[in-house]
């Protein structure tokens, strides 16, 4: 697993200069646990990539969250049907998806690769930053213990 926070440079058509922004970005490759006697290898796969993303948002208290189909031709990097945009509310936060076969075939990789960008300016205008408080109730629960004596001779 490989994360990192990042500049990226986009060229853009009939500008001088390119788009610049922050993102945040992981790989994961490998297996989804250690390989024993009774345990056998199982690559991580676009779930295991999803679910990093997912908890990624859910720490950061990014609310709205939902995953949309990642279709077209900027995704043809992503193996079709393994692959999804991060939305939050109506904002595309980023991607996430494995890697195609012919892609991965280029850079001399056996394993199925799963990755992930985030644009990290969206991620912290969609966070919060602090925990909703939350009023004590003007009804708080009651205990009570109750102890009677009584005499032996009473049945």
């Amino acid at each position: 697993q490989l994360y990192e926070i990042g500049r990226l440079f986009h060229g853009r058509e009939n500008a001088s200069k390119p788009k610049e922004n922050v993102s945040v970005a992981g790989v994961l490759s490998g297996a989804m646990g250690d390989v024993t006697w009774n345990q056998k290898f199982a690559p991580l796969r676009f779930f295991d990539g999803k679910g990093v993303v997912e908890e990624l948002l859910a720490q950061l208290r990014v609310e709205k969250v939902r995953f949309r189909p990642a279709e077209g031709e900027g995704y043809a990097f992503l193996q079709p049907g393994r692959g999804a945009e991060v939305l939050s509310g109506g904002t595309v936060l980023g991607w996430v998806g494995e890697i195609h076969p012919d892609a991965r075939e280029a850079m001399d990789i056996d394993l199925p690769v799963v990755a992930f960008e985030l644009n990290f300016e969206a991620l912290l205008r969609g966070a919060r930053n602090q925990e909703a408080y939350h009023e004590f109730s003007s009804f708080p629960s009651v205990e009570h213990d109750l102890a009677i004596v009584v005499d032996e001779g009473v049945t």
